[in-house]
């Protein structure tokens, strides 16, 4: 495995020497939301903030690490459309646009589906997934009572067709959990705030990684490099007084007039009754408490060469019928994890590296597991999907991955609102990011401990450019507070 992508060269800050370090502003979290921020206060000549970072790196849920011919990312992968990502780098000629094509769908008989098959059963599922919904449901319930009639009218004279896309089902759902960030599709709502931007959904980096765009923020602000401390896990933030104290695992200590965090949902919910005081306001505990966020799962495979196709070729995505999963959990129970691969995916500017997503409730138990095991269950898949079409597949030569789930300084992929916090959101009169969102202010109404990360976003939760979006959102506040 090949040495983290270092984003920035920064110097590692030791605090042992001092018991108290005084900075203007605090930023918890060094990734795209607290690199923002620190853009956003540095270009209006705030300068006295220090970011403080839990991790040895830079960047959050960006992860850029070089990989094969090029940087592959194990977190935050592409540019969902035209956005506040797409306006900061345009002019660097980062992104480029990913034309939606379906990859070959491989049937567990061992067939190959016809490729205009296999692209008219994605499109049923895609009009299904993107029609317009009324009811307070989960997307579980929504696809039982749904699909089938759907499929049924979509296919009456097609019966093969009828036939794989019913077979289909379990496929889909875990499209639909991969989209969601969720383990089961029973917990995220089909109505939601989140909106979509114009544009190309799956513009790529070109090789570059992810990692490009936290380079364009600071690059007009090179001072920022300096100003962040990496292995600061904060375990204390105290905002009843003038100056907010902030306390960190290693005995370290910061005031603050202003604290900007930036951590993941997944860590409010499992650290937010220690890490502040006082605790935070019932409405703001209850929606913690209530969004959702689990993971997703991406491992990246090195191949001695490419044995799949080249042209007009994207990935396979595997589609398993009742006797093919009803023979795997029989005959390879130790197995059964890869029924939640979604698929195996080509890399740009990778020849010979595959990317596997996984989805659904093995997340946990996929991260637990050793790259021995990892790499004996993507070969079980290959050689029973696949060996009777391709000869000689090579086993990986190379493999990398990043546990987001387990990562106590994540605890997740990315947020989604789920039917519990849709309700109460509806209770308290105002959308659930806009609850996470609300600073925690003295009594003279100065915002002592603000919030920021995609979970924070009104309507582009879920994704970078919310996060981006958030962190400028919260430098503006402090900004014009003292304007």
């Amino acid at each position: 495995m090949n040495k983290p992508y270092k984003t920035f060269s920064c110097q590692i800050h030791f605090s042992l020497s001092f018991d108290k370090v005084m900075v203007k502003i605090l930023i918890i979290g060094a990734g795209a939301a607290g690199i923002a921020a620190a853009n956003r206060l540095s270009e209006n000549r705030f300068t006295n903030f220090t970011i403080l970072e839990a991790e040895n790196r830079v960047g959050g849920r960006i992860y850029s690490v070089k990989f094969g011919n090029a940087f592959v990312d194990l977190g935050a992968e592409f540019c969902h459309g035209e956005n506040i990502i797409y306006d900061l780098v345009r002019k660097y000629n980062l992104l480029k646009p990913t034309e939606m094509i379906f990859p070959q769908l491989c049937h567990s008989s061992k067939e190959l589906v016809r490729q205009d098959i296999a692209d008219e059963l994605f499109k049923a599922f895609y009009t299904i997934y993107m029609a317009p919904k009324q009811e307070n449901q989960s997307f579980g319930s929504y696809f039982d009572q749904k699909y089938r009639e759907i499929v049924t009218a979509h296919f009456q004279d097609k019966s093969h067709c009828k036939g794989l896309a019913l077979e289909s089902f379990d496929l889909f759902k875990k499209w639909v959990t991969s989209y969601e960030g969720s383990f089961s599709w029973y917990t995220p709502t089909i109505v939601s705030d989140y909106q979509i931007c114009k544009g190309n959904h799956l513009m790529t980096w070109q090789g570059n990684g992810c990692g490009s765009l936290l380079k364009v923020l600071t690059k007009k602000y090179p001072a920022i490099e300096d100003k962040i401390i990496l292995n600061k896990e904060v375990t204390d933030i105290i905002w009843d007084q003038d100056e907010a104290v902030v306390k960190c695992q290693d005995g370290s200590r910061y005031t603050a007039d202003h604290v900007i965090v930036t951590v993941s949902l997944g860590v409010l919910k499992e650290k937010h009754q220690s890490l502040f005081y006082p605790p935070l306001p019932n409405n703001k505990e209850t929606i913690i408490r209530k969004l959702g966020m689990d993971s997703i799962h991406q491992i990246f495979f090195q191949f001695p060469r490419r044995w799949w196709p080249v042209s007009e070729f994207i990935g396979f995505s595997f589609l398993w019928d009742e006797e093919g999963m009803d023979d795997l959990k029989r005959n390879n129970a130790d197995k059964f994890w890869v029924k939640d691969l979604i698929g195996l995916f080509c890399v740009d500017q990778n020849p010979n590296v595959l990317e596997a997503w996984f989805s659904g409730e093995f997340i946990p138990t996929i991260e637990s597991l050793s790259e021995e095991i990892i790499i004996e269950g993507i070969m079980f898949v290959i050689e029973k999907f696949l060996k009777d079409r391709f000869v000689d597949i090579p086993r990986p030569n190379g493999f990398i991955r990043h546990n987001w789930y387990s990562n106590p300084h994540f605890r997740g992929g990315y947020s989604h609102q789920t039917i519990k916090s849709r309700e109460s959101s509806t209770e308290i009169g105002m959308s659930e990011p806009n609850i996470l969102a609300e600073p925690l202010c003295t009594s003279s109404g100065k915002p002592m401990v603000l919030f920021a990360g995609e979970a924070t976003h009104p309507i582009y939760y879920s994704v970078l450019h919310g996060a981006i979006e958030t962190g400028f959102r919260e430098a503006d506040r402090i900004i014009a507070y003292y304007k």
